[in-house]
């Protein structure tokens, strides 16, 4: 009986392999296999058989995205977690003509498209009066930029075959940046202004990061970040 189980999850693979539109399938025989313990346990050739043919399938999925996209224009698209612009953009070429794409993912607005002109590494949104302008950084992650400086980052989402590394929140390389740049980017909580805030500086804490920020009003850059939640921070 066991190995007419395990038989039969092999079998399964091989039909998902098989099937373009079973890509739902992939999620339902991963937890299949996953709980199959005495399977694990007693046949690491058939292990093999079904992590080899996930991994194939899971390829197939991704080169089929990627054709995809191409055949649209499609070279970019990213999500931005900024707050109040929580964002999938995606950037797109027909022709010489350039063109961003903005769906809002927090409002019932309609998608915003910008034209776009390419200067140097960057795309600069044409007719903007905020000088707003992309830019897709080493990371493949794309700044937005306006006249105030950088907005905020939006992180890599196209397919790919390479396995993209998450940000990570470090407190000595915040230091001058803008505090709603990287709130928006590292944070989902709402600030929380501590005594020892006045005329010249806030200080705030997000308690996801669990960190505590000096902002220099006028700027509204870093001056000091620490861990924890220190009222007064000097």
């Amino acid at each position: 009986m066991k190995y007419l189980k395990n038989v039969s999850l092999i079998f399964i693979f091989i039909i998902a392999i098989s099937c373009k539109e079973n890509v739902e399938k992939v999620a339902e025989v991963e937890s299949k296999v996953e709980n199959e313990t005495v399977f694990y346990n007693n046949n690491d050739f058939e292990k093999a058989i079904i992590q080899d043919s996930l991994r194939i399938l899971k390829t197939k999925q991704i080169q089929s995205e990627i054709a995809n996209l191409k055949s649209k224009g499609i070279f970019g698209k990213w999500k931005t977690n900024h707050k109040g612009y929580k964002t999938n953009i995606v950037l797109t070429k027909f022709n010489s003509d350039f063109q961003a794409t903005i769906n809002f993912l927090d409002s019932k607005s309609k998608p915003t498209i910008n034209k776009l002109e390419i200067k140097g590494n960057k795309f600069l949104v044409k007719g903007s009066d905020a000088k707003e302008f992309y830019l897709i950084n080493k990371d493949g992650n794309l700044e937005l930029w306006d006249n105030q400086g950088l907005f905020t980052i939006g992180y890599n989402t196209y397919p790919s075959l390479e396995v993209k590394k998450k940000p990570k929140f470090e407190l000595d390389k915040v230091l001058g940046m803008n505090i709603f740049t990287v709130t928006g980017i590292f944070s989902q909580s709402n600030p929380k202004t501590l005594e020892g805030t006045n005329n010249d500086y806030w200080i705030v804490y997000y308690l996801d990061l669990n960190t505590t920020f000096k902002v220099k009003k006028s700027t509204m850059d870093i001056k000091k970040a620490v861990s924890g939640r220190i009222s007064n921070l000097k």
